[in-house]
């Protein structure tokens, strides 16, 4: 197992909890990251409607701290990266920039505006990946499947790109 580095802070966007929600990968986060923080746009969009499938996985990643909510301090910026992208985005970029962490997003405009803003970026087939590394899963097949079912639209060539690290 690979021990967690003291200082590794990531914050998550929608789109990859859900996803992570969608694969079960919450307790990697867990052997991945010191914390995983979430603004508080981002824990309204997951939870706005419980009735939503995995809204009730995140409400209770939440309870159990595999994700801990966190406001952001710097509202100013946030309105203003809001005005380019979703409330969500805005918010987890603003916070990893705040703590000096790494952003979980898997939206392209995200992921360019926080590279933009010297900010590192992973996204939730990183965190496949890794799960993958860390014996948490067998296989990652079945998991990207289960994404594409959910209607996560993968490219074949990113497919092809994470089942060849996963050496499958």
């Amino acid at each position: 197992m690979i021990k967690k580095t003291s200082k590794l802070l990531v914050v998550a966007d929608t789109s990859p909890l859900i996803a992570i929600a969608i694969m079960e990968l919450f307790p990697v986060l867990d052997e991945l990251f010191e914390k995983v923080y979430v603004p508080h746009a981002v824990v309204q969009e997951c939870l706005q409607d419980l009735t939503k499938e995995k809204s009730k996985d995140i409400k209770k990643a939440l309870k159990h701290n595999f994700i801990i909510e966190k406001a952001v301090r710097n509202t100013e910026y946030c309105l203003l990266l809001g005005e380019i992208l979703d409330s969500g985005e805005a918010e987890a970029i603003c916070l990893a920039k705040e703590l000096g962490a790494i952003a979980l997003i898997d939206e392209k405009a995200g992921r360019k505006v926080a590279r933009r803003e010297s900010i590192a970026c992973i996204g939730s087939l990183h965190i496949l990946i890794k799960a993958k590394q860390l014996g948490q899963i067998k296989s990652a097949t079945p998991l990207l499947n289960r994404l594409v079912e959910h209607g996560y639209y993968l490219d074949s060539s990113l497919i092809e790109l994470v089942l060849d690290v996963c050496s499958e």
